[in-house]
């Protein structure tokens, strides 16, 4: 819980959350690798990336919005 985290507030707290629960968060990321993103940006206040999945043949796709009514 007191790792070093560089992105914002929100984000932080999920990689830390995940890290508790799932453990090795860098080891995850290596057999899970990113295929692909669209980068977030404040016009379409989201981000999207497809991740290869080591369990199946199939992706896992990945959205973070930001809606502020």
């Amino acid at each position: 819980m007191k790792m070093e985290v560089n992105g914002d507030a929100s984000e932080s707290a999920i990689l830390k959350c995940m890290e508790v629960t799932l453990g090795d968060i860098a080891g995850l990321r290596n057999r899970n690798r990113k295929l692909c993103e669209i980068p977030f940006n404040s016009t379409n206040k989201f981000q999207v990336s497809v991740h290869d999945t080591e369990d199946d043949e199939r992706c896992l796709l990945v959205m973070k919005v930001s809606w502020l009514y």
